[in-house]
């Protein structure tokens, strides 16, 4: 069905003049582009794109921006920006009800940044480990462990020699939660009584006016 062009102008003037919208949500900007994009106003959908408030889905917004590049045939454009979400979430994978043409660049370009993005999220482990967040370190290491097991960097000697260090790693953070979480439960489980400090005795007291002396004092000679 053919779109007017009354409304693919009405969908532009929504996105880019009306000062509500613009400083509306993340969502409010992002369903415009979807509707200027469905209505092949692809140079407004990507103004629509700009100057994203925080909190908006930078994922979806980067596949937008990616599908009307393509559709103008601004392909490195395209190449860029899916870059850019590859490298931002390397372990993303796309549906399959996505756009075929923007599934397999995104492929593409996955598979060219994946060796800087393992060594950032090398680094950025390594960094959670040395600050004493075992738990994230933990999951990131296990993360990298997965992304080192796919295809583009398992046949490579260094991302090999990695994949050990990292499966280091990733159990000396397991035995560090394990002994946290054991000190953590033996402190709940102690009485609140055992932390009080104890109040001193004294090793000996006098004897109370008008009371009998201790059996413990020499008896007085007699004389």
């Amino acid at each position: 069905m053919r779109i007017s062009s009354a409304f693919v102008v009405m969908l532009a003037v929504l996105a880019t003049a009306v000062p509500g919208l613009r400083a509306g949500t993340g969502a409010d900007q992002l369903e415009a582009a979807r509707s200027l994009y469905m209505a092949a106003a692809y140079e407004e959908a990507l103004a629509a794109l700009t100057s994203l408030p925080d909190g908006v889905d930078v994922d979806q917004a980067d596949k937008f921006r990616a599908l009307c590049q393509l559709a103008l045939n601004r392909t490195k454009d395209a190449q860029q920006t899916l870059e850019r979400l590859a490298t931002r979430r390397p372990m993303l994978t796309l549906d399959e009800s996505e756009a075929p043409k923007l599934i397999a660049m995104f492929r593409d370009a996955r598979a060219r940044v994946l060796p800087a993005a393992a060594k950032t999220m090398y680094q950025d482990a390594k960094g959670s480990y040395e600050q004493g967040d075992f738990s994230a370190a933990s999951g990131q290491f296990g993360d990298l462990l997965s992304l080192l097991a796919e295809k583009e960097l398992a046949g490579q000697a260094a991302f090999s020699d990695m994949k050990i260090v990292a499966e280091g790693f990733l159990k000396l953070a397991t035995q560090q939660l394990a002994v946290q979480r054991a000190g953590s439960f033996a402190s709940a489980s102690q009485p609140a009584s055992t932390n009080q400090p104890a109040v001193p005795i004294p090793a000996s007291q006098p004897a109370p006016t008008g009371q009998p002396a201790s059996r413990n004092q020499p008896a007085a000679s007699t004389p």
